[in-house]
């Protein structure tokens, strides 16, 4: 859901950027730190939903 909002907030520029001909931005490379806290989360929530199901 996270990739749709920011997509939706960002067309406008990206529309823009097309039209001037410049390419799409670049998707930023997240740290280390950060895919790890990703990644836990990611685990969180599959975690629950696993167990939801469970029961």
């Amino acid at each position: 859901m996270l990739g749709r909002r920011r997509a939706a907030r960002n067309w406008a520029q990206a529309s823009k950027k097309l039209r001037t001909g410049q390419g799409p931005s670049k998707k930023k490379n997240l740290s280390k730190q950060q895919r790890k806290v990703k990644a836990r989360r990611r685990g969180a929530v599959a975690g629950a939903i696993r167990s939801a199901f469970k029961k």
